[in-house]
């Protein structure tokens, strides 16, 4: 078997490549079916944890899998019918008689002698003649008179630590002012005639009003950055300012200077008015003449010879080029998967989206319509019809053959259709 006459070969002179579908293991269940994997050597299964999880197994090391008891060997003591279960379970003496001979057996052991049931531990210390008393208790006597519980859990208020010398040690170790307290760092404000309470630090209101020094005003002004001034600082560290920061509402001072002879309203560049009529409306709008205004020469065809679409007298309603679904020739016999070709027989997206109940085993609604032969269609009854026999099969398979013109080839379809008919 091959693929001889399953497609039309156009290239006669060139061997055909690629694998023919008679050999094994070609098809797609082939390639679908996935060998089961070899098993885990013995030697190693032992070792792997998984083993050790199989539920209802005993867990048995490693290194014991493979050892065999030796015959007649047995672990462990054999049960001696000495002691019945009852009596190990009901273990308390029933008389008196037995609980002193239980007594007498437990006095032995040394832990009997110095932890007596229900007693103290004797460890046999000789306590002085007043310690015996039952009076007697260890321990100092408290004093009830400083309070009681209720003063532990509760105690008196203590004393204010916002004011006062308690105070005054929290501001040395944690500087905890209290809310609006003013900073007080122990100067001697008496020497310099100064009430740091009344006093006010800083510039005053008529010093801002130009009242004030001259000296102090021009250091305190930032604005007065030209001509003589006065410098805090090193003069390196304010030319660097004037260099390195840019100044509010003016140029960045590039070290230039200004050219002698120019107006103070002078200013670079040049004016974007006067220069082109042209301006943001006229950008939106456009002003475009009738000529410009006109389509472009290649608009919806080509000026490249050769290359238009003219038609003829009476093909006006002409579609040029190919459709894309292909209803104008036939299918191939055998489709391949490199044919992208639609010819019409695809399913649309309803198929798509709603498939048939037997398109997970492969089989499409158009199979049901195929017309095949007397041994095909026997093979698939006698599946899907386990209770037909040979006969009722020949007599459904004629009654649909004659409804077919005796056409030898019939579909599951009409082989169906006759069965329910009868």
């Amino acid at each position: 078997m091959s693929n001889t006459g399953k497609f039309a070969d156009r290239t006669p002179g060139i061997s055909a490549s690629g694998l023919t579908s008679a050999l094994a293991n070609e098809s797609s269940a082939a390639c679908l079916d996935y060998p089961e994997p070899p098993p885990t050597a013995d030697n190693i299964k032992t070792w792997r944890k998984s083993l050790k999880n199989e539920p209802g197994k005993v867990i048995i090391h490693p290194g014991m899998q493979g050892d065999t008891q030796p015959e007649g060997r047995t672990y462990g003591r054999l049960n001696y019918k000495d002691a019945s279960t009852t009596d190990l379970m009901n273990w308390e003496p029933k008389s008196e008689m037995l609980a002193m001979m239980r007594d007498k057996q437990e006095s032995i052991y040394a832990s009997t002698k110095a932890e007596p049931l229900g007693r103290s531990m004797d460890r046999g210390h000789v306590l002085p003649a007043h310690m015996s008393s039952d009076q007697f208790a260890f321990g100092k006597p408290g004093n009830r008179g400083n309070g009681g519980s209720k003063e532990a859990l509760f105690p008196a208020e203590s004393t204010n630590d916002e004011k006062g010398g308690a105070h005054s040690l929290y501001l040395k170790s944690h500087a905890d002012y209290n809310p609006g307290e003013q900073k007080r760092r122990g100067y001697d404000w008496d020497s310099t005639g100064i009430d740091p309470v009344k006093h006010r630090f800083g510039v005053s209101e008529k010093m801002a009003m130009g009242g004030g020094s001259e000296e102090v005003m021009k250091a305190m002004d930032p604005t007065l950055t030209l001509g003589e001034r006065s410098h805090v600082v090193s003069s390196t560290v304010e030319n660097f300012k004037d260099f390195a920061n840019a100044e509010l509402g003016a140029c960045k001072n590039l070290g230039l200077g200004k050219p002698a002879g120019l107006p103070e309203e002078h200013a670079y560049g040049v004016k974007s008015s006067g220069v082109d009529d042209w301006g943001t409306g006229e950008c939106i709008k456009g002003a475009y003449t009738d000529e410009g205004q006109k389509p472009d020469k290649d608009l919806g065809t080509t000026l490249r010879p050769g290359w238009r679409n003219q038609v003829a007298p009476g093909d006006d309603e002409r579609k040029f080029g190919v459709p894309g679904v292909r209803t104008d020739i036939a299918p191939p016999r055998t489709r391949s998967v490199a044919d992208h070709q639609n010819y019409g027989d695809e399913p649309g997206s309803f198929a798509v989206m709603y498939p048939s109940k037997f398109a997970v085993n492969g089989v499409d609604e158009l199979d049901f319509n195929s017309p095949m032969s007397k041994d095909k269609l026997k093979k698939i009854i006698q599946i899907a019809f386990p209770d037909v026999d040979d006969a009722t099969f020949d007599k459904v398979y004629a009654a649909g053959s004659a409804a077919h013109e005796g056409d030898e080839f019939i579909s599951v379809e009409t082989w169906r259709a006759a069965y329910n008919q009868m």
